[in-house]
């Protein structure tokens, strides 16, 4: 069996699969009900629409358990991230389309294509997401190693502030 200490990374990467499954099939869904406005554009659009649920799934259940940060710090860096996956995407499918001859028209293709770039572009989402959006909480270990520090540096900004002010007002 799997041992202890890796069973919140296997939850972490079931739930990612089945969380990106969802989205990938959503994905290619929107994709070919609106590929007659281009492929690179249908691409955009539909990346951009599973994104958002995305962000919902995964914050909510696949790194659940992982303390929360502000949404102001969480969305902006997943949003900036899955541009760059978008930006991975559309430069593997537009050099799809010109190496293959792919044509908007080429159905087939062009999900074949698709299906590629999707791979790569998860890869990069799954490591940004699990070390840079929703990181793991700072070890109890180091917090309580620093909270000493802390107070002892608190504390010579307050005798350092109390200096000041006697030195200001002599």
């Amino acid at each position: 069996m799997l041992p202890v200490r890796h069973h919140n990374l296997a939850r972490e990467l079931l739930t990612f699969g089945l969380v990106g499954a969802f989205n990938t099939a959503l994905s290619f869904a929107i994709f070919n009900l609106i590929l007659g406005i281009g492929a690179l554009s249908a691409n955009a659009v539909s990346t951009a629409i599973a994104t958002a649920s995305s962000f919902v799934l995964n914050r909510n259940m696949t790194y659940r358990h992982r303390p929360r940060t502000s949404l102001r710090r969480e969305l902006p860096m997943f949003a900036a991230l899955n541009l760059i996956a978008l930006g991975l995407q559309q430069a593997i499918m537009a050099l799809g389309k010109v190496t293959l001859s792919v044509h908007d028209t080429d159905r087939l293709e062009l999900n074949g294509v698709r299906v590629f770039a999707v791979a790569v572009s998860t890869v990069f989402l799954l490591l940004t997401y699990r070390n840079l959006v929703f990181k793991k909480a700072v070890p109890d270990r180091f917090v309580e190693l620093t909270a000493p520090l802390d107070v002892e540096i608190e504390a010579e900004l307050i005798v350092a502030g109390a200096q000041v002010e006697v030195d200001t007002s002599a």
